[in-house]
């Protein structure tokens, strides 16, 4: 199914953003890759200036992973496809403070 994408927000409004999404492991380690790809695939399909990463909980251990070079735009639509594919609010928006 194509959904199009939302409505271009003005970017220039507001400063950038930082997007952390919490994942813990389901025990499935194919189902948890394809969880994975999903969301980065919702995330990227969003353009915007915004920037995000993935909070990892596995096997006792978490690990940060950032995305540098790629960006997204958190707006309500984003949040409720991320709240239709996790469930819950799973997520940390931030402001992004240049000193």
């Amino acid at each position: 199914l194509y959904v199009p994408l939302a409505r271009a927000e003005n970017d220039a409004e507001h400063p950038p953003r930082q997007i952390t999404v919490m994942l813990r492991s389901l025990g499935d380690r194919d189902r948890d890759k394809l969880r994975i790809k999903t969301i980065y695939g919702t995330l990227i399909s969003f353009h915007g200036i915004d920037r995000f990463s993935f909070q990892i909980y596995e096997g006792g251990k978490g690990h940060l992973i950032d995305f540098p070079n790629d960006t997204t735009r958190v707006c309500p639509e984003l949040l409720a496809r991320l709240q239709r594919l996790l469930g819950d609010d799973s997520w940390r928006v931030e402001e992004i403070t240049f000193q």
